[in-house]
């Protein structure tokens, strides 16, 4: 093992410098820069790598983020963490990575990041019941380690990060006006905001444009196939005097199963029926037609989160205050959205 005595050897340097230009506090001791790049060169060459976890109990203070996400399998989990990454690349933290699904796994995943010392914690999609909220809150004040959540139950941390899904609805809505079209219905997940956001998000924007969803014509897909295809039967079957010329999903899934069930019911997509989603996956490029959706920038999420959890670390009464951040998605165009046909 390259020890820190070894990069002092090769310098010749003190340790003390060797030390302030690995912490990245060589500028404030007076060091110059050519002293910190001769100390890296010396790194690079010898494979030198910190043991974060001596340093931690030296210090007191960890040099690792603690992530926790549902799924880490999806594309949207791995967007993330890769948004995530990039940006520790930028900073002296490392990430301490768990997934967790369900109450139990959620519990375990919790102890183990906690008990591996994090600096703060950033947990996306896990939305445990309220009870659970409250444990979970007197755990981490116990530690004071600063929380921030993407896309959790409400009220699970006061610092969250999230896609903006009311922008993201109202794309979709302004896309389909501009199509022309004024006879839309709107198929939601279940009664989670993040659907609910974006049906309002759809709603307002139809309804600045003069044009009225009917309440019938407001389905629940529950995020899963059946109910979605279900619901599109109700919607677009022929016992119906009058149909929507387009449909908006609350999710890219859901949206895949309304283009099928539509051309199972003999309708063709996008002449008869145009359908839009949201979020972006590889589904949507192999759909028939190739779906179009709003995309929402989880990338983008898991970068700004990393940044905000490191100053939070530093600064931790930023962790006590109320605060949400936004992160705009945007409409990508496909060939499931057409011009509305004439009435």
């Amino acid at each position: 093992m390259v020890r820190i005595s070894d990069i002092v050897n090769k310098t010749g340097y003190s340790r003390a410098t060797v030390s302030s230009v690995l912490n990245e506090r060589y500028s404030s001791l007076g060091i110059s820069e050519g002293t910190a790049n001769k100390v890296r060169d010396a790194v690079r060459e010898l494979g030198y790598v910190r043991n974060e976890l001596s340093l931690s109990m030296k210090t007191g203070r960890s040099n690792y983020i603690g992530c926790i996400i549902s799924s880490i399998h999806g594309e949207w989990g791995g967007r993330i963490l890769e948004g995530a990454l990039s940006k520790l690349k930028e900073t002296n933290y490392s990430i301490r990575l768990s997934s967790a699904w369900g109450f139990e796994n959620e519990v375990e995943a919790l102890n183990h990041i906690i008990a591996g010392r994090v600096a703060g914690l950033f947990v996306s999609n896990i939305n445990p019941e309220k009870e659970m909220v409250q444990k979970i809150h007197d755990f981490l004040a116990k530690y004071n380690i600063p929380v921030l959540s993407n896309n959790c139950i409400k009220g699970f941390s006061p610092a969250r990060i999230e896609a903006d899904n009311y922008r993201a609805g109202a794309l979709a809505a302004e896309h389909l006006i501009s199509l022309g079209h004024k006879k839309v219905a709107f198929i939601g997940g279940t009664n989670h905001p993040t659907s609910e956001e974006r049906k309002k998000g759809f709603l307002d924007a139809l309804k600045s444009a003069g044009i009225e969803v009917p309440s019938e014509w407001q389905q629940q897909g529950n995020w899963k196939i059946d109910p979605t295809e279900e619901a599109t039967f109700e919607l677009l079957s022929n016992k119906n005097s009058e149909r929507p010329t387009a449909i908006l999903a609350a999710n890219h899934f859901m949206a895949a199963a309304v283009i099928r069930k539509a051309s199972l019911l003999g309708l063709s997509v996008p002449k008869d029926i145009s359908v839009i989603g949201i979020t972006d996956e590889s589904l949507c490029q192999i759909t028939n037609p190739p779906m179009t959706t709003v995309a929402l920038n989880e990338s983008e999420i898991g970068s700004r989160a990393m940044e905000l959890l490191v100053k939070m670390a530093e600064n931790p009464e930023l962790a006590k205050e109320e605060q949400c951040y936004l992160v705009e998605g945007r409409l990508i165009p496909r060939e499931s959205t057409g011009i509305a046909p004439l009435s």
